[in-house]
Order: C-alpha cells, then sequence, then structure tokens
C-alpha cells in the first residue's frame, strides 16, 4: 500500500525514521524525494547507504522538482548510486540529467 500527504512532506526529516526498522524490510522506497526539502541532507544519504550495505534494496522516484534545481540541494547524485531502481518520467529525467531528449536521458542515467 501507499499513503501519501502532500502537506506533510515539509516536516519530513530523515532523523523521524528507525533505522532498526528499515533494516528490518526488504525494500524502502523514497518518493517524492523533491517534495520533501528536509529529506536533501548528508542524513537521508548516510540512512541510504546503511540500507544499502545491509542488502535492503532501495527505488526511488523524485517527481517534479518546482525549484528548477533538479538536484536535491546536491543530493540526488549520492543518492542515486545506492538506488537498485530510479522511477522517473520523461520530464524527471530529462530535468535531473539536463538532457535534450528522454532518449538522451536514458543514456545519461
Amino acid at each position: 500500500g501507499f499513503v501519501s500527504c502532500n502537506t506533510s512532506n515539509n516536516v519530513l526529516f530523515p532523523g523521524m525514521f528507525d533505522l532498526e526498522t528499515l533494516l528490518a524490510q526488504r525494500h524502502v522506497h523514497v518518493g517524492g524525494l523533491f517534495n520533501m526539502p528536509n529529506m536533501h541532507c548528508r542524513d537521508l544519504l548516510d540512512l541510504l547507504g546503511a540500507l544499502h550495505a545491509a542488502g535492503v534494496t532501495l527505488s526511488l522516484d523524485t517527481q517534479f522538482d518546482v525549484s528548477g534545481a533538479w538536484d536535491g540541494k546536491g543530493c540526488l547524485p549520492e543518492c542515486l548510486g545506492v538506488m537498485d531502481v530510479f522511477m522517473p518520467n520523461e520530464l524527471e529525467a530529462a530535468g535531473v540529467t539536463g538532457a535534450p531528449t528522454p532518449e538522451a536521458a536514458l543514456e545519461v542515467l
């Protein structure tokens, strides 16, 4: 299942998630990274790195970046480095890579 509440995105931060609980999972999905500004930080990268190192598979859907920066305050490249699955749509893939076409974005990714 999946539940989302857009008005809660601004209050989410990595420290509110229990590492032991997440380590007990087979898979963790990060949905809407660009809509959660307090997740754009070293703590998220450390959390994802720990999960990845423990064998938990990871997936990411950034969603649209209304800021136009497409980098999550610099954390996206490292975040992508530990992801098993990255699920951008064509517009998001172009934004993240700076590529002019979906095909070119695929090559970059």
